[in-house]
């Protein structure tokens, strides 16, 4: 087998674990957030939903952290809250 097909089985194992998934939802949803960025009329709506197609049908990983992510922000928010309302009353 040659080198480069050697190369592409193993890039393609890779995709296929959770660290490949991750990385390539990363950079779907960064890629996403800064294309989203660029002004009309050199927005690139196509791409941009293509993306999201891969993401929300393939790649959710990040969307999934990121839910989590802000549930434990606004989680810690409502904390802080209460602790300075109880210490107000």
């Amino acid at each position: 087998m040659g080198k480069v097909k050697e190369l592409q089985i193993e890039a393609t194992e890779f995709l296929q674990s959770m660290r490949g998934q991750y990385i390539i939802s990363q950079a779907l949803c960064l890629a996403v957030k800064e294309m989203s960025k660029v002004k009309e009329p050199h927005t690139e709506h196509s791409n941009i939903a293509d993306m999201n197609y891969l993401i929300d049908s393939l790649f959710p990983i990040c969307r999934l952290i990121e839910g989590v992510e802000e549930k434990r922000e606004q989680a810690i928010k409502e904390l802080k809250d209460k602790e300075e309302n109880n210490g107000t009353d």
